[in-house]
């Protein structure tokens, strides 16, 4: 969990960082993202080039298919006992409620409807750590930005059953953090229609979003044809990648809750998020400038 930075004038505002948040978030066109997004990446391929080398053909296609669909399913990566083993890690781990306050062990479901495991939790997880920067990943979002990406988000959370309106990212949204991005996600325990899936709208990547940051309706999301809306089911260790611009929800649990891996990578740092790398416990071998928001050279 990553805290958000102060986005209002007042002690730690920062105008700069603000105005180049919000400089990407009010451009909703298309053509401009896609034109301002290929800049930065050849800026930073001259600098840091990548080197994780081509794509394997089932790449190749996973790739083209998160391109057109905004979404694509990745087999294999993440074997059922391997999201059992990141699981059965993090369950006694403390947590925190959305608002930061640590949550008691044992009653974050009966308080709220998510709660976060904090970022120092995450980064010393070897499991996590090693999944979020294999190569396989890297070079999968590496080919959707355009260049080395950037580690800019991590986070692992629960969503829980109760009976409380639903949160903002439980309502059809659009994340806008960067001029492009793309995001991991992993099932860390089984996911059926009750126990709060994963929903994308394909191809909405591609559609202009609102300048007011407001959820949308259904009936919003169906006029982007209903054989669009996709539900992402699966047992644990499903992964998929998809880019959140597109319009998305994870859906409110309504009998089991949902442990979640998420992680963000993106062409530059996500200048709402207020970053304090986290000195890994254990050294791995990690790609400096890939994970420099989050984790802190020994």
């Amino acid at each position: 969990m990553i805290p958000y930075a102060r986005l209002r004038p007042g002690p730690g505002f920062h105008a700069g960082r603000i105005g180049l948040y919000y400089a990407q978030r009010l451009a909703v066109q298309p053509r401009l993202r896609r034109a301002v997004a290929r800049a930065i990446a050849r800026l930073i391929g001259l600098r840091h080039p990548d080197d994780w080398g081509p794509l394997a053909p089932p790449d190749t296609a996973i790739a083209a298919l998160l391109r057109h669909e905004g979404i694509a399913p990745l087999p294999g990566l993440v074997p059922p006992e391997k999201a059992e083993r990141i699981a059965q890690c993090l369950r006694d781990q403390p947590m925190l409620l959305p608002d930061g306050r640590p949550a008691p062990t044992g009653t974050a479901a009966a308080r709220t409807a998510m709660a976060f495991y904090p970022l120092t939790t995450l980064v010393n997880s070897q499991d996590v750590l090693g999944l979020v920067t294999a190569a396989p990943v890297l070079r999968l979002a590496a080919a959707y930005l355009g260049c080395t990406p950037t580690l800019s988000g991590l986070s692992a959370y629960w969503s829980y059953p109760v009976a409380a309106p639903a949160l903002y990212t439980q309502r059809f949204h659009r994340d806008l953090d960067d001029w492009r991005f793309v995001k991991l996600f992993v099932y860390l325990t089984d996911v059926d229609h009750g126990t709060g899936p994963h929903v994308y709208v394909r191809q909405s990547h591609l559609r202009a979003a609102r300048l007011r940051t407001r959820p949308y309706s259904r009936q919003a999301v169906d006029r982007y044809g209903r054989d669009k809306v996709l539900t992402v089911l699966g047992l644990r260790g499903t992964a998929f990648m998809a880019d959140t611009y597109g319009i998305h929800l994870g859906t409110v649990p309504t009998q089991r809750p949902r442990l979640l891996l998420q992680a963000q990578y993106s062409l530059l740092p996500v200048y709402a998020f207020d970053y304090t790398p986290v000195v890994a416990a254990t050294p791995t071998d990690l790609d400096s400038y890939v994970t420099r928001l989050l984790v802190q050279p020994r």
